[in-house]
């Protein structure tokens, strides 16, 4: 499909590409139930003995749809006159933790976002009065590093402990030349 200069572009699922392309959310979750749901004992059957040998003689075209992978071998047991013919058959499944995740997403089943409301309230006068008076607990020396220009704080070295700021005390006010 051309599309002209001064025309729209061309929307999928029109003319011809609609028989390719028609894709259903149903079809997909189809295909995950096949794989989520299948077992093991619709592959496979058992002798007399309880001896198990696969037979995919009555697969249904649901229970092929499960199929990964199959291998057949060929190859000699033994060797000389006691070489004998063997068929090594061996199958996976496509993976059913995966395919059943999905569908469980699909349908809502999982909560992928935990959700609490809680209501939360912060007082930011308590949160000054408790930093001020962890701050006078403090030693000066641990808060003046010799030399430095500001503490760990960035506020100017302090000179005397009794200069300390107290729960109590405000801060200066600075006032403006117009004041």
């Amino acid at each position: 499909m051309r599309r002209s200069a001064a025309g729209p572009e061309p929307r999928r699922g029109t003319g011809r590409f609609r028989p390719r392309t028609r894709l259903t959310g149903d079809m997909v979750v189809d295909e995950l139930r096949k794989i989520g749901f299948a077992n093991m004992a619709d592959y496979m059957k058992s002798t007399p003995q309880g001896d198990p040998y696969l037979d995919f003689s009555a697969l249904t075209r649901d229970q092929t749809a499960a199929l990964s992978e199959v291998t057949v071998e060929d190859f000699l047991d033994h060797r000389g006159e006691d070489a004998r013919a063997v068929k090594r058959v061996k199958f996976k499944l496509h993976d059913k933790r995966a395919a059943l995740l999905d569908l469980g997403r699909h349908l809502g089943l999982f909560e992928t976002k935990h959700k609490h409301d809680v209501p939360v309230e912060i007082d930011i006068s308590d949160i000054r009065d408790t930093i001020l008076k962890r701050l006078a607990r403090l030693p000066l020396r641990h808060r003046q590093t010799k030399g430095a220009e500001t503490d760990m704080l960035g506020l100017p070295p302090l000179r005397h402990t009794s200069t300390l700021l107290q729960p109590n005390n405000r801060l200066p006010r600075i006032c403006n030349a117009r004041d």
